[in-house]
């Protein structure tokens, strides 16, 4: 037992296991390319087998049949669609840059103390009305422009008023507004 542990641990045994542990290794790899390149030559060789088809009803490969067809033409429809409405997405992504770059610009100008001046002159000279100006307005815009109530009618209790167009006469309602409430008898 003792002159096996000896061979064990001498240099020359461990090179020779080595050796044939790295050949081992080498074997076993060749064999895994050569199982992969076998896969692979069956991999081309398999074709699906449809048995019973709804169009064709009978048996055919797989790849041969028309419904895929209509499949592969639904999927381009659905791609030319995706298509579409990327560049519609990618049309209003550059009115949006424009508009921020609009705003931008709107920006830059606000920020201009002179820009800003101007505009405050503008204002301040459309708002100043000289007392020499006359604006004639009716008594009802002038009503509300100096928030009082419209004018009565002339008889307060009459709210009904004779009207003629042509040689049409009539009585109609006068609109009061507020000052008056009807109530049937």
């Amino acid at each position: 037992m003792a002159d096996h542990l000896q061979k064990w641990h001498d240099a020359s045994t461990s090179r020779k296991i080595s050796n044939g542990s790295s050949d081992g290794i080498t074997a076993i790899t060749s064999k895994l390319d050569s199982f992969r390149r076998d896969i692979k030559k069956l991999e081309e060789n398999v074709h699906d087998i449809q048995v019973g088809c709804e169009d064709l009803r009978g048996a055919h490969l797989n790849k041969d049949c028309p419904l895929l067809e209509e499949v592969k033409s639904v999927e381009e429809f659905k791609r030319l669609k995706q298509h579409a409405e990327e560049a519609l997405v990618h049309k209003d992504m550059e009115s949006l840059n424009k508009i921020k770059v609009k705003r931008l610009f709107l920006k830059e100008i606000r920020q201009t103390n002179d820009y800003a001046k101007h505009i405050k002159n503008l204002m301040e000279s459309k708002l100043r009305i000289s007392g020499n100006d006359d604006v004639k307005i009716n008594t009802r815009c002038s009503a509300i422009l100096q928030n009082q109530l419209p004018p009565k009618e002339q008889d307060p209790r009459s709210f009904i008023l004779p009207w003629s167009i042509g040689k049409l006469t009539f009585n109609a309602l006068a609109d009061l507004g507020e000052s008056i409430s009807v109530m049937p008898l």
